[in-house]
């Protein structure tokens, strides 16, 4: 029969007509077999589904296994995945390498999991084919109905009711039209890369894995990218000054770790916005249990995201449920999206993006797939309640998970308690007296704007220093200008250091630099005069006044920190202010960002 074949020219898709003959009719195709479609491929699998699974690379679970980033296993418990650490965690008490248990963190052995999951999708009802690219994707109207890989030397054409796409950059989604948006609206830029490496501890006689880090930015060309890849290789941990005894590699993850794609525009999207007003989907396949990437800096971000960022290094992750539609792309049937480009945005990537919530992800996509196609339906018409059905017994979807944020945090997620956000005043009062203040915070954020009004007006003249910044940010998050006199206030006093767990220092952002930047928005004019001597001291003078801790330990960190921050409330200045004189913020605030970036 003649049906559409859509290919990708120059990023877009390109159709024509062609004769489809396939070779066979799966009941799912799973494409990309890394984090989300290794479990997508295992859920379909269990759901005795006639699969076939492609995966440019020669293995399973991605940057997981082969990418050799092992221990960043933030999210809820239960899916698919437990079943399957668990046989890794037994197959290291038999014998086989563990992995070192930094900061507590229960670890799984990539390597491991590899061998697993490839074990576990092997069976009558499924094929992989390794080393295979997706060339084009084969459409009937509006919907998917296979595809054409390259393989082995040859091109291939299989028919599917179901196309999962787990590819991280979507690319079956492109090529079957799909409308895609991304990048943060100052510059288009995206996330940071990840690069792996494992070593081998003679000493302990454990495998340590670690990651260097890359801003891909608004790359606009593959060279500008292979630079930056070529730089996160060469950087620590990849390539040190020296290895002994207790760093020998083992292996250079041959995968790189992107933490950011454009996302498609789903039937259902959810976004950041969404998460702060509290929107919630009346169908959620699992619920998102993270914090927000603390590694990158909130320069230029969205007003939201600085909002979100500031509130919630505090040490609390968010809590939201995920919308089974959130995979299916607007307008197109016969597709799944089960990757970090389902329907989020550039400023939820940076909590949407946890190994567990990808590899729920992907069994989510095979629930849906298993029920559209058992009920002979298309996806975007599954049955929910039949999809939730499927998911309940591994505990993929759980209820009690649905919260506000998880009350306790530690780095593996191995026991928090889901909670919601203070209600009563004299709660949030005490809340914000103290430290741990994020949960009052975010009640407040994410409430109408008239919401405490009174008291935090009160508050701030509060011999409490806590209460009384904390207050001034809530205040100025609302565009409030009478938080600024704290605020200004607070940049003359000494350093405030919270008390909070030695692993999460990184995600430290000091209280002199979200005044600077909160006052930049509210367009206090005098953040020019001491942005501009900051910049001019190369911000030695002010990193001085602040200890040496994780995070901002190695030589310019926080000169680099509140460099760049100074570019940010100078960029938000001049959005909001007017000087009558002539003043060029862009010069300043370009000069503040390549300064810091010679640390």
């Amino acid at each position: 029969m003649e049906l559409t074949f859509s290919i990708l020219s120059d990023g877009k898709p390109s159709c024509r007509t062609e004769i489809f003959a396939p070779l066979h009719t799966y009941d799912v195709i799973v494409v990309g077999l890394g984090t989300a479609g290794a479990f997508a491929m295992l859920g379909a699998v269990k759901n005795n589904l006639d699969t076939l699974g492609i995966e440019l690379g020669t293995s399973l679970g991605g940057i997981g296994t082969r990418g050799g980033v092992w221990d960043y296993y933030y999210g809820a418990r239960g899916g698919l995945f437990e079943k399957i650490d668990k046989k890794c965690f037994e197959a290291e008490s038999r014998g086989y390498c563990s992995v070192d248990n930094e900061h507590n963190r229960r670890k799984v052995n990539g390597a491991l999991k590899q061998y697993i999951l490839e074990n576990e999708v092997a069976g009558k009802n499924s094929t992989i084919y390794f080393e295979a690219l997706l060339t084009g994707v084969f459409l009937d109207g509006d919907r998917v109905a296979g595809v054409r890989i390259f393989c082995g030397g040859v091109f291939a054409d299989y028919g599917c009711k179901v196309l999962i796409d787990s590819t991280g950059n979507s690319i079956g989604a492109r090529m079957a039209g799909a409308k895609f948006h991304g990048g943060r609206s100052y510059d288009g830029g995206f996330g940071k890369v990840s690069k792996g490496v494992v070593r081998h501890n003679s000493g302990t006689g454990c495998l340590t894995c670690g990651w260097g880090r890359g801003c891909i930015g608004g790359c606009e060309s593959y060279s500008e990218l292979s630079q930056i890849v070529m730089a996160s290789y060469c950087a620590s941990p990849n390539l040190c000054e020296s290895f002994g005894i207790n760093s020998r590699i083992i292996y250079d993850a041959s995968i790189l770790g992107v933490r950011e794609f454009p996302c498609i525009e789903a039937k259902e999207d959810y976004t950041i916005d969404d998460f702060r007003q509290r929107k919630r989907t009346d169908r959620p396949v699992f619920f998102c249990v993270t914090p927000f990437d603390g590694t990158n800096s909130v320069m230029f971000e969205d007003k939201i995201t600085q909002d979100i960022r500031f509130i919630s290094m505090f040490n609390n992750p968010i809590c939201f449920g995920v919308p089974m539609d959130i995979m299916i792309p607007e307008g197109i049937g016969g597709i799944l999206c089960a990757s970090r480009g389902c329907g989020t945005g550039h400023d939820m990537s940076g909590a949407f993006r946890m190994k567990r919530d990808m590899q729920k992800l992907g069994e989510a996509a095979a629930a849906v797939a298993c029920t559209a196609v058992r009920d002979g339906v298309d996806v975007c018409d599954a049955d929910y309640e039949k999809v939730k059905a499927l998911l309940e017994p591994t505990g993929c979807f759980n209820a009690c998970d649905d919260a506000d944020f998880a009350e306790t945090f530690n780095d593996d997620m191995q026991n928090y308690k889901p909670a919601f956000f203070p209600t009563e005043t004299e709660e949030i009062k005490k809340l914000l007296s103290g430290d741990d203040c994020s949960t009052a915070l975010m009640k407040i954020y994410t409430s109408p704007l008239d919401y405490l009004k009174s008291e935090l007006h009160t508050w701030l003249d509060s011999d409490n220093r806590l209460l009384s910044l904390h207050s001034a940010y809530a205040l100025a998050m609302r565009n409030d200008l009478s938080s600024a006199r704290v605020l200004r206030d607070e940049l003359g006093r000494e350093p405030h250091i919270p008390k909070r767990p030695l692993s999460m220092w990184c995600h430290y952002i000091p209280d002199f630099s979200k005044c600077l930047l909160l006052l930049g928005r509210l367009g206090c004019t005098d953040v020019y005069d001491i942005a501009h001597e900051i910049i001019s001291d190369r911000a030695r003078t002010l990193a001085s006044r602040y200890p040496k801790v994780l995070g901002y330990t190695g030589p310019g960190a926080y000169e680099k920190h509140f460099l760049s921050l100074c570019a940010a409330a100078l960029y938000e200045l001049s959005k909001t202010a007017s000087f009558g004189i002539d003043v060029d913020f862009k010069k300043l605030s370009d000069e503040a960002v390549r300064i810091s970036l010679e640390f």
